[in-house]
C-alpha cells in the first residue's frame, strides 16, 4: 500500500504537464482528460462488491497493482512514437478506476472485514495515515529525483518516470501475489457496523 501510494501521489503530480507538454493536449483539455478517470472511478466502485465476491480481496488488490502497472507503462510506451496517440492516452485513463476502486477501495474494505470490532477503527485509521499521509510524503521526495531528466531544451523527460511507476506497481503486485493471505472475517459483536 506504500508503494501504490507514493506512485499514486505522483501521478496528480506530473500527470497535467505530461498531458500537455508531452502528449500535446491543450491546457483547457488536461482536466476533461482526467475526468475520464474519475468516471471510470465511479462505475468501478458500482461493481466493485462483484469483484469481490466473484474474486476475492487478493485477486481484487492484484487488479488494481495491475491497473497501475498497464496504464504508467502505456503512458510511457505512447512517447516511443514521434506522435503519441493521444486515443491510447484516453484510454489508458480508464484504467484510473480500477486503480482507485480495486486497490484503495479494496483494501479500506478488507481491512474492516479482517480487523477485530474493538480495534477496527485503529486498523482503518493506522491504513489511512500510511496511504494519505506518509505514501504521499516520501512521493514528495521521491518525485523530486526525476526532475532531473531533462532534454537538450531542458524540456521534461517523462518516459523513464512512467516506466519507473510501471516498475513500481510491478513490485507491488508481485508482493501480494507472493504474500497475501485471505485472513479470515472478525467475528462482529453488537458494537460493529456490518
Amino acid at each position: 500500500a506504500l508503494l501504490i501510494s507514493m506512485i499514486h501521489q505522483c501521478y496528480f503530480i506530473r500527470t497535467g504537464p505530461y498531458l500537455e507538454n508531452a502528449i500535446g493536449f491543450a491546457g483547457s483539455a488536461v482536466g476533461p482528460v482526467m475526468a475520464i478517470g474519475q468516471v471510470s472511478e465511479i462505475l468501478v466502485l458500482a461493481v466493485l462488491g462483484l469483484f469481490i465476491k466473484n474474486l476475492g480481496y487478493k485477486w481484487v488488490l492484484v487488479l488494481g497493482t495491475l491497473s497501475f502497472v498497464l496504464r504508467y507503462g502505456l503512458f510511457a510506451y505512447v512517447l516511443s512514437s514521434e506522435e503519441p496517440s493521444k486515443g491510447v492516452v484516453q484510454a489508458a485513463m480508464i484504467l484510473h478506476g480500477f486503480n482507485y476502486g480495486c486497490f484503495f477501495a479494496g483494501a479500506f474494505l478488507y481491512v474492516e472485514k479482517i480487523a477485530p470490532p474493538n480495534i477496527r477503527h485503529s486498523a482503518q485509521t493506522v491504513f489511512g495515515i500510511i496511504i494519505l499521509g506518509l505514501g504521499p510524503v516520501l512521493a514528495g521526495a521521491y518525485n523530486q529525483y526525476f526532475d532531473r531528466f531533462k532534454d537538450a531544451h531542458d524540456a521534461q523527460q517523462y518516459q523513464q518516470f512512467w516506466y519507473t511507476q510501471s516498475g513500481i506497481a510491478l513490485v507491488a503486485m508481485l508482493v501480494i501475489l507472493a504474500v497475501f493471505r485471505q485472513a479470515k472475517e472478525a467475528a462482529t459483536d453488537e458494537n460493529s457496523v456490518t
